[in-house]
């Protein structure tokens, strides 16, 4: 197993934030350079039980995936994901947004389980991951900052 973690300080206040990153449709915009295509079921916001179906550009080409809510606590502004399909089953996600002087202090972290040969590749899986995250992650903060 890798661990992957990203923060980043958007100057906007964390309920707007929680609810901008609750609505997986807006990843269509945030990650652009990445995701492919994007499914959400049921429509938002995402809840505990709500299903994520993924396909993102990777440096081994498309990566097609399910990834499903298993913990929504709203109060905390915090949840957790787990990729339930592909070589990535069983990798969890965990999102937190907490309140900081002026705005919101997004904190990801990403517990990437692989299966197969695929666990040779983890140290590349997981470098290529924390690229394309600090990307969207800029991106995120440049967007949020901007509305």
């Amino acid at each position: 197993m890798s661990t992957v973690k990203i923060e980043v300080f958007i100057a906007r206040p964390p309920d707007e934030v929680f609810s901008y990153l609750r609505d997986y449709a807006n990843q269509r915009i945030w990650q652009a350079g990445n995701l492919i295509e994007l499914a959400v079921e049921p429509p938002e916001p995402a809840k505990a039980g709500t299903h994520i179906h993924k396909v993102r550009r990777t440096p081994g080409g498309e990566l097609q995936f399910t990834m499903e809510i298993t913990e929504m606590d709203e109060s905390a502004r915090r949840w957790t994901e787990n990729t339930t399909t592909s070589y990535m089953r069983g990798t969890k996600a965990m999102w937190q947004i907490l309140p900081e002087s002026a705005g919101s202090r997004v904190k990801h972290t990403v517990e990437f389980n692989v299966t197969g040969f695929w666990k040779l590749l983890l140290p590349v899986i997981a470098s290529s991951a924390r690229k394309d995250f600090e990307s969207e992650f800029a991106n995120l903060k440049k967007i949020l900052e901007s509305i």
